[in-house]
């Protein structure tokens, strides 16, 4: 491939002595604009802005004066800050250690402007730095702190220390797999994420950038620091912030937009395309660029890579990675490479559209399910199924092959036995649609029901519920048990407006049939429907309940019992929010009368039914019986599913609620934060069963005298019950009520 013309001159004048490189350039061509845009990448190349970076150098390359020469140093004060040393210098300022001992005592990171910089940028520059950093509330980005100007009147900002290493270099000196550094990776992506819809653009993301320390608990931590160059994308964001003549970034890790000079093209896949060179340095142990510092961004393959270094840098390369040369090789095509590959291509409209698809396909990668970046086909999908439950998805395959040959057998002899072609084949079309449908709904789950949110697929999920294959619509029943499925997938994974729709889709269709093939399905939709729409529709959702429980009470199926025990179950919960207690009462205990009868033969269900009761009793300040209650509901569920279930932890966190005015209040305070902890980890951040076991153990510190502990943990939950996919408005009124009596 021809170098472009940028490209070619950068190379020929970067060979030069800075004070060489002007003259040259005026000779080489006339084009001012591609002059200019060299003439930054040469400046950029020689400066790269760092908080830990080289020396900055100026035009003449000559080291730009640094405050430490002009009488600031270790010993110095800068307000109430005593300088202890130096930590690094960049672009933009020097970096010291610095300690503090009134009115509080803590060691920050401060950062003082350069002293032979302009009165006015150094102003400016490091207002946009302390409105970046201050507008952001994340624990993988340094925090400001304190800011002001010395007694030179240079600008100073003070952050949060971070005492760690570049995370290439902590990487590989604690020896990560592939996996565990993809899993980091994906903390990086989501600090990110977070700088970018709070309207920062960071602009010079590279490992330097990017330090890992570890937490308390001993587990690694990525923090994002220095946004000396960071961009906001405000409406009103200072048009100064990218300077005529000026390349921010660091060449080794800028995009193909920025080494052009397109600032209006930098925007979220700017950044992408950085985290993808990190990435690949963390996949291969090198740059994905032939020259890191040159204009040209083509990139090598993590493969070829391999296979040009020398034998003694893949023994190296794959024992940081704690693996063999063969294993690592391997890898070098595997799915982490394409992701990389994808946050790496030149068009940004083919990158990740957001550093949060970045952090899924990451986390995808590290739960070996399907990436977006590899082509999905459904031998990949299943491959990666298998990878994840071997034994399970076997069993589930084989179950299957029974089905279909038991299906496919009856339907031969009906042929034989009716003698009619015709219909003999649209027989054997139909099972083989229900089969194609059945094996692409092979990757989804529903963690209502014990498995972890890594289980899903999330997204395959929500792209099969939007374009439904052709052979699960040419049968309005096939289609609506297809999109009943969907909608209880999509419940279960917090998709309530998704579910929703597929809920209504479902019941029109069913409006449509005969009853007698519609009968079966008809309240199990009914019931999950009311469920979705109960917050926002509750006459709805009530009337729906109500010709649920009527069509199952009459109903002679095996299914009915169990469906009535559920249906009943949610009644009571309506009617208790509608503070009619004594029909809550009934419903209640009507349901776990249907529940313990012989033919309803089912444990986790007579948990469920304790559990509504138990609501009940506890509104009627009925605490022994409360606590029996759940006493029982807690030996049910640990006897059928064991410990590890989302319904065990949340009988466990009923019963602490309970211990919180007694002597035990700390060791329930601190089971109500194990539970919500747990429950996070299976459902994420923002399922309304995570979001209720937070709001508990907030409960529990307001109510021990804990307030000051309580107020930002409402504020966190508050913060994610904002996120559109949590739609239960009365639930977050409610919140944001308790939470101003905080305050109170």
């Amino acid at each position: 491939m021809n170098p472009s013309p940028l490209q070619r001159l950068f190379d020929e004048a970067s060979e030069l002595p800075p004070e060489e490189q002007d003259a040259y350039l005026e000779g080489a061509t006339g084009d001012v604009g591609l002059r200019q845009r060299v003439s930054a990448l040469l400046q950029s190349a020689r400066r790269s802005p760092s908080f830990l970076g080289s020396p900055t150098l100026d035009a003449s390359g000559n080291a730009v004066a640094d405050p430490v020469q002009a009488g600031v140093g270790p010993g110095s004060k800068i307000g109430p800050y005593e300088l202890i040393r130096k930590l690094g210098s960049g672009g933009g300022g020097v970096v010291f250690l610095a300690r503090q001992e009134q009115p509080l005592q803590r060691v920050v990171s401060l950062k003082i402007a350069r002293a032979s910089l302009d009165e006015e940028e150094p102003r400016w520059r490091f207002e946009v730095e302390r409105q970046a950093i201050s507008r952001m509330e994340h624990s993988g980005i340094a925090r400001v702190l304190d800011a002001g100007l010395t007694s030179e009147d240079r600008p100073w900002i003070a952050m949060e220390y971070i005492p760690g290493e570049a995370i290439t270099t902590w990487c590989d000196s604690h020896q990560l797999n592939l996996t565990e550094r993809a899993a980091l990776m994906a903390d990086v992506c989501d600090a990110v994420h977070h700088a970018h819809q709070k309207g920062v653009l960071h602009r010079d993301l590279k490992p330097s950038n990017v330090l890992v320390t570890k937490d308390h608990d001993g587990t690694p931590r990525a923090c994002l620091i220095d946004f000396g160059i960071a961009r906001l994308n405000d409406v009103n964001a200072d048009a100064r912030q990218t300077l005529p003549g000026r390349l921010p970034g660091t060449p080794a890790y800028m995009s193909p937009e920025q080494i052009q000079g397109e600032h209006d093209a930098v925007d979220a896949r700017t950044d992408i395309f950085s985290l993808g060179v990190i990435l690949y340095e963390l996949l291969a142990g090198e740059s994905p660029f032939r020259d890191p510092s040159g204009a040209s961004r083509e990139v090598t393959a993590p493969d070829r890579k391999t296979r040009l270094a020398s034998e003694e840098a893949v023994v190296v390369r794959s024992r940081d990675r704690a693996q063999t040369p063969h294993g690592w090789k391997r890898a070098m095509r595997g799915d982490l490479s394409l992701i990389a590959l994808k946050c790496l291509r030149i068009d940004p409209d083919e990158r990740y559209a957001s550093a949060d698809a970045l952090a899924v396909d990451l986390r995808a990668f590290v739960a070996h399910q399907p990436v977006s970046a590899r082509r999905p086909t459904l031998a990949y999908l299943a491959s990666r199924m298998v990878r994840r439950h071997p034994l399970a998805t076997m069993s589930a395959i084989l179950g299957v092959l029974v089905l279909v040959g038991s299906a496919l057998a009856i339907l031969d002899a009906r042929r034989h036995a009716i003698a009619q072609r015709e219909l003999a084949l649209a027989e054997r079309e139909r099972a083989e649609d229900l089969f194609s449908g059945f094996a692409r709904l092979i990757v989804a789950g529903n963690p209502e029901y014990g498995r972890s949110q890594d289980y899903l697929l999330k997204q395959a999920v929500l792209d099969f519920a939007e374009r439904l294959p052709k052979e699960l619509t040419r049968d309005p029943r096939t289609e609506a048990k297809a999109r009943h499925t969907l909608a209880h997938a999509l419940q279960g994974m917090g998709e309530t407006v998704k579910a929703q729709e597929q809920f209504k889709v479902t019941l029109a269709l069913l409006d449509e049939l005969p009853e007698e093939k519609s009968s079966d399905l008809l309240p199990d939709v009914l019931f999950g429907n009311a469920i979705s729409v109960a917050e926002t529709q509750p006459d709805t959702a009530w009337g729906q309940l109500l010709r649920a429980e009527g069509l199952l009470k009459s109903s002679s199926q095996a299914y009915a019992p169990k469906m009535r025990a559920r249906v009943l179950c949610q009644l009571s919960v309506m009617a208790h929010d509608r503070g009619d207690l004594p029909k809550a009462e009934a419903f209640a205990k009507q349901a776990l009368e249907v529940a313990e009868e012989p033919r309803s033969g089912d444990p986790e269900l007579v948990a469920k039914c304790l559990w509504t009761l138990s609501r009940v009793e506890r509104s009627l300040e009925r605490k022994d019986e409360v606590r029996r209650l759940q006493v029982r509901r807690l030996e049910v569920l640990v006897s059928v599913i064991g410990e590890q279930s989302p319904q065990v932890w949340d009988t466990k966190a009923e019963l602490a609620l309970l211990d919180l005015s007694g002597p035990d209040s700390t060791e329930a305070t601190a089971t109500l934060h194990e539970m919500a902890r747990l429950t996070e980890a299976h459902f994420g951040a923002v399922h309304s069963q995570t979001l209720a076991r937070w709001i508990d153990y907030a409960r529990a510190l307001a109510r021990t005298g804990r307030k000051y502990e309580a107020k930002p943990v409402y504020a966190d939950i508050l913060k994610r019950a904002s996120d559109p996919s949590f739609s239960e408005p009365n639930t977050l009124e409610r919140w944001k009520a308790e939470c101003r009596e905080l305050e109170e």
